[in-house]
């Protein structure tokens, strides 16, 4: 449940997406947990939506919304996978002069832009906490969950 992948699988999206990093919700008397997530599109960016996933009573909600204050970007963050952006850049322009054959440089393009992402997402989620946005987002998460179990 605190993978990009799990909520990209559960709610159909069309098109990747990056974990931005977790948003505190507690869980109410009687679940076993809820979690919340920043997600959006792939980096750089910022998150766009609100990923929240509750069990309770034997059964898992999943939300998907989108998050009701914009958050901003931070370039310090955007900055933190640049280095790692241009090898992989380099490795692609590699991959496609050799004719797209050579998969060794498809899987380092791939792992060179999953580090980039991961870097990005990394910052972001230490230096947005304790911004409006984020606590706007928290209270959006409790908000969520106050609806799934009418409390």
């Amino acid at each position: 449940m605190k993978t990009e992948d799990f909520y990209a699988q559960a709610v159909n999206s069309d098109s990747a997406a990056a974990n931005y990093g977790e948003i505190p919700v507690a869980a109410p008397p009687g679940a076993r947990f809820a979690h919340a997530i920043g997600n959006g599109p792939l980096v750089p960016g910022t998150p766009d939506r609100i990923f929240v996933a509750l069990e309770q009573g034997g059964r898992v909600f999943i939300v998907s919304e989108k998050l009701a204050t914009r958050v901003p970007p931070i370039p310090a963050c955007d900055a933190a996978g640049a280095d790692i952006t241009k090898k992989a850049d380099a490795a692609d322009g590699a991959f496609m002069k050799g004719g797209g054959k050579n998969k060794k440089l498809l899987d380092q393009v791939e792992k060179l832009r999953n580090e980039a992402d991961a870097a990005v997402c990394a910052c972001f989620a230490g230096k947005v906490k304790g911004t409006p946005a984020f606590k706007a987002a928290e209270a959006q998460a409790a908000a969520i969950v106050a609806a799934l179990t009418g409390k």
